[in-house]
C-alpha cells in the first residue's frame, strides 16, 4: 500500500513540472535546441553534445535551494540510481520510509534504501535566470563528478565544477578547497544518506529514451 501511495505522489508532480516545461520553451531554455553553455576546454570532451547524449531528468524546475533559478539536470549514465533515491525521498517526506533512520557516518552497519553513484557518474545541472518562471539568460552549468575512492572519502568522493555560458571556470575541486566548500559542498553534506546527490525533481519521460548503462 505505502508504494502505491508513493507512486500516487509521483504523477501528482508531474503536471507542475510539465507546465514549467512548456513555459521554458518560451524562453532561453529549449531542450532540443544546443546548449548555450561552451564547456571549458578541460571538459569539452567530456561534455560534448550532453543534451542529446546524455539522460536528462527533468524539465526546467523552479528552484528555491538554487538561488531561486530555473534548473535542468543530465546525467551521463546510472540514472536508475537517480531515480531510485528520488522514490524514496518522497516516502521520506511523506512519512512513508520503512526503514529506521540511522546517520551512515557514524554507524557502519547503517542500512538505507538510497544508492550510491559508480565512479565516473557526472550529474550535471544547468541554471537559468527567471522572470516570472520564464529563463531570461543562462548563468551558470554545475555538476558532480564522481571520483575514484579516496579522492575525498569524507564527501563520497565527488569533484564539484561550475563554469559560466563561455566556458570559464568559476570553481573547481573537492571539499578541501574552500570557495567548494562555501558555494556548494556544506549543503551537499546533509545529503550523505543519499550519496550527497538532490534527488527531488524528477521527470520521468526524459529518462525513458536511453537505457540505463
Amino acid at each position: 500500500m505505502k508504494k502505491i501511495i508513493s507512486m500516487g505522489l509521483l504523477l501528482l508532480m508531474l503536471p507542475f513540472s510539465s507546465a514549467i516545461a512548456d513555459r521554458g520553451k518560451v524562453g532561453t531554455w529549449n531542450p532540443t535546441a544546443p546548449s548555450p553553455f561552451n564547456p571549458p576546454p578541460s571538459f569539452e570532451e567530456i561534455l560534448k553534445d550532453y543534451r542529446n547524449t546524455w539522460i536528462r531528468l527533468t524539465s526546467l524546475e523552479f528552484s528555491g535551494l538554487h538561488w531561486n533559478q530555473g534548473i535542468v539536470v543530465y546525467i551521463n549514465k546510472h540514472h536508475k540510481v537517480f531515480i531510485n533515491n528520488y522514490i524514496y525521498y518522497l516516502q521520506e517526506i511523506e512519512g512513508l520510509s520503512e526503514y529506521e533512520d540511522c546517520d551512515i557516518e557514524e554507524d557502519e552497519d547503517c542500512e538505507t534504501p538510497f544508492k550510491t553513484y559508480p565512479v565516473g557518474t557526472i550529474v550535471l545541472k544547468e541554471n537559468f535566470a527567471l522572470a516570472n518562471g520564464v529563463p531570461t539568460a543562462p548563468l551558470t552549468v554545475t555538476l558532480m563528478r564522481k571520483r575514484d575512492p579516496g579522492y575525498d572519502p569524507e564527501a563520497g568522493d565527488w569533484e564539484y565544477v561550475q563554469y559560466d555560458p563561455q566556458g570559464h571556470l568559476v570553481l573547481q575541486g573537492n571539499t578541501q578547497n574552500p570557495a567548494v566548500k562555501a558555494a556548494c559542498s556544506e549543503c551537499h553534506e546533509n545529503l550523505a544518506s543519499r550519496d550527497f546527490i538532490f534527488s527531488t525533481f524528477y521527470t520521468p519521460q526524459n529518462a525513458k529514451r536511453i537505457p540505463d548503462k
